[in-house]
């Protein structure tokens, strides 16, 4: 029995390495290779291009079968994840069983395992499904003009999917008759892979199987929400993971943009999985974005736990960074004597990190400070995602003094800035330098406390 596992991706990081790694400790038994997209500008890194099994797939490789790409904006092989494993099964049909894994997906499961058991049972497909009504489904359109829509289409997530060859050249012939027939009848739809993928085994009456049948659970496998490599590292169960990325804009964006399981999500936040997850990813800016979202602002037994434990497992560097608990609020603050909507929250004890959430001051606007009596000196620090903050502070009661502003250090895209501040003033004005400022954070701290020592 010759088994393949095909690792699809347009692109290589660290993240991708791990996964592809990963992969290879559990291929025992078969040919791993790598299915490369080289119209996506990237490369594959050595050693890697030396020593394993390269598969490239060209679009042009898929316009010469005369393939149909999709429907606009969509097209390409995110939106046709059976293009890459068609091309492949064409060039390789000697083997009787694939594997197609994206390379966001963490294997921690023998693929000849789930092979072999194909094979005892003569299994066809394995995938995951998804079982939403066709009119809950947000590509139920492509299928107009090729399946009935009245009645239900199977779909699934084929992030990792187990194909026999029978199974894998069906979907390559169906596609290729799809392909005719959108020509000819100059049909404006065309269906997504993930039912195609699916639906068309079932149609032709062979056997399939569900992913979760094969692991012992499927706790972090999902289209979102993205999760990191230390989240995935200590699985002690035979599984598969996905999405698994680095802390990216993908990864933000999946967390703190899309509310669905993910780390502002309120279930999530009420059940304690995103204060457990947060304590695990140890980052500032990922407990800087959790503490100031929805949810947890809602009441303070969500937002005071998470506030205690980034004063406990953030590394030094961030800490210093913040410099303590924050001495000011939105009182103390004014923009020309006029209110301004976004002054409550970059006063906030972590940082804000949405550029909604953040204070823009044009050239003509100046921002007015009240400090309290105080009777040492303190550091007023301005987080800000503008590099070479363009601002500078002065001094309303000791003659206009001018203090300086310097970098006390950077976090990914938010850069901190401090001015010291001798015992003497009491209110200062920040003006802008020729040009906008944004302002993510003030805080004004006096380097004792800790951050939990902050009350709304």
């Amino acid at each position: 029995m010759k088994l393949a596992i095909l690792f699809k991706t347009h692109f290589w990081d660290e993240v991708v390495e791990r996964n592809f790694l990963l992969c290879k400790r559990y291929s025992n038994g078969c040919d791993i290779f790598i299915l490369f997209d080289p119209d996506a500008g990237s490369y594959i890194p050595e050693p890697h291009l030396s020593t394993e099994r390269i598969f490239y797939t060209p679009y042009d490789d898929i316009n010469k079968l005369g393939l149909e790409w999709g429907m606009q904006p969509w097209g390409g092989f995110w939106y046709n994840g059976d293009y890459q494993q068609n091309l492949f099964i064409m060039a390789h049909p000697e083997y009787d069983y694939i594997c197609a894994i994206e390379n966001d997906v963490a294997p921690h499961i023998s693929f000849a395992k789930i092979f072999q058991i194909m094979n005892d049972r003569a299994v066809d497909l394995i995938y995951d499904p998804q079982t939403q009504p066709n009119e809950q489904w947000s590509h139920l359109n492509g299928c107009v003009g090729y399946y009935d829509t009245n009645t239900y289409i199977h779909k699934g997530l084929f992030c990792v999917s187990f194909f026999s060859r029978r199974a894998a050249m069906h979907i390559l012939r169906r596609r290729l008759e799809m392909s005719v027939q959108r020509r000819i009848h100059n049909l404006p739809a065309w269906p997504i892979g993930e039912c195609v993928m699916v639906q068309e085994v079932f149609s032709a009456g062979m056997s399939i199987s569900t992913l979760s049948s094969y692991c012992e659970d499927l706790p972090f496998y999902d289209w979102a929400p993205a999760y990191l490599p230390i989240e995935d590292d200590d699985l002690k169960i035979e599984t598969f993971s996905h999405p698994i990325t680095a802390l990216n804009s993908k990864f933000i964006s999946s967390n703190f943009d899309q509310d669905y399981h993910s780390l502002f999500s309120e279930f999530e936040v009420i059940s304690g999985i995103s204060r457990s997850r947060a304590r695990r990813i140890a980052d500032l800016e990922i407990y800087s974005r959790l503490f100031n979202s929805l949810h947890v602002q809602w009441a303070e037994d969500r937002w005071r736990p998470i506030l205690q434990d980034a004063d406990e497992v953030l590394d030094f560097k961030s800490i210093n960074l913040l410099g303590g608990r924050t001495l000011i609020n939105s009182d103390s603050l004014s923009i020309n004597k006029k209110s301004h909507y976004s002054i409550p929250l970059i006063v906030s004890p972590l940082p804000q990190w949405c550029r909604k959430s953040a204070c823009f001051l044009e050239v003509e606007d100046i921002l007015y400070i009240t400090l309290t009596p105080h009777d040492e000196r303190l550091r007023l620090i301005f987080g800000s995602t503008q590099e070479d903050l363009p601002i500078y502070l002065t001094c309303t009661d000791l003659n206009g003094k001018i203090f300086p502003i310097k970098l006390r250090g950077t976090h990914r895209d938010m850069h901190f800035y401090e001015v010291e501040l001798p015992m003497e003033v009491s209110s200062l004005k920040c003006v802008t330098n020729k040009c906008s400022v944004t302002i993510n954070s003030i805080r004004l701290v006096d380097g004792s406390g800790r951050l939990n020592d902050w009350k709304k």
